[in-house]
């Protein structure tokens, strides 16, 4: 996905569901965004975001992968973020994970494998996540980033199944 070092989306339509999954991000180091909504609505929005590969950093470190701010405020948002490898490459800036400040959200971030990106914590006004089963570089044993996947600098996000540091890590106990 090459979003044009912009935002994926930034629109002043409202979005009730985005899910990516199965999507490999790589090479955009200037992209501000997935989502930033133009306009504050009282909406809720449903944000999937599983067994992805995310291996980009971003234009800076206020940037977000969902950067919803104060934009969605309803009382039923959920943000599921799992079994995905993020990523900021040696070299490049990370941002947050998500940025929320409005509505009510409930959700799931776990089983992730986080690098030189931000997980922040969700203001108890805003909601509840249940955050568990993710891991750094240091708690796999890796290295450096480029150690994990066969050949990232051309696109070649292929892991080793059966002798890399990813295998079971999943929440279906599969390799990230």
């Amino acid at each position: 996905l090459n979003s044009g070092n912009w935002n994926f989306s930034w629109s002043t339509a409202t979005f009730n569901s985005m899910s990516f999954n199965e999507c490999t991000f790589y090479n955009n180091n200037a992209m501000e965004s997935i989502l930033l909504p133009r306009t504050g609505v009282q909406s809720s929005l449903k944000f999937n975001f599983t067994h992805n590969t995310w291996y980009t950093g971003c234009r800076d470190n206020g940037r977000a992968i969902l950067k919803a701010e104060a934009c969605y405020g309803g009382e039923e948002s959920t943000i599921i973020i799992k079994d995905n490898v993020i990523i900021a490459p040696e070299g490049t800036t990370g941002g947050k994970l998500f940025d929320i400040r409005a509505g009510w959200w409930e959700g799931e971030i776990s089983h992730n494998l986080i690098y030189g990106w931000e997980l922040p914590e969700l203001a108890a006004d805003y909601g509840v996540l249940e955050v568990s089963d993710n891991y750094t570089l240091e708690d796999l044993g890796i290295a450096s980033t480029a150690a994990i996947f066969a050949d990232p600098a051309n696109g070649d996000f292929s892991i080793y199944e059966g002798i890399s540091p990813l295998d079971g890590k999943a929440s279906d106990g599969s390799s990230l």
